[in-house]
């Protein structure tokens, strides 16, 4: 609503944190969940057409996935530290 960027903008004067936690979020995402999803996604689609080293590339990106996310958090908190917000 406006009322709530309208208060976040006069609340947040700071933009690097809005930068440094959109970085750490979106950038992670971006990186590494978003194509191991897209690549497990269309390995399953394939179903009984992947192939066996499709399938193991395939646990591999959930692996991947899950370290994104970790990841993620991760640079939030250093984002969240940095800020001056704790």
């Amino acid at each position: 609503s406006p009322n709530f960027l309208t208060a976040m903008a006069w609340k947040l004067t700071d933009l690097s944190f809005v930068s440094s936690m959109s970085g750490a979020i979106f950038g992670t995402a971006l990186i590494f969940v978003y194509p191991s999803l897209m690549f497990r996604g269309a390995v399953r689609k394939l179903g009984e057409k992947a192939t066996v080293g499709m399938k193991r590339e395939s646990k591999l990106a959930a692996i991947i996935n899950v370290l994104g996310v970790v990841i993620g958090i991760i640079g939030a908190k250093m984002a969240w530290a940095g800020s001056g917000a704790h």
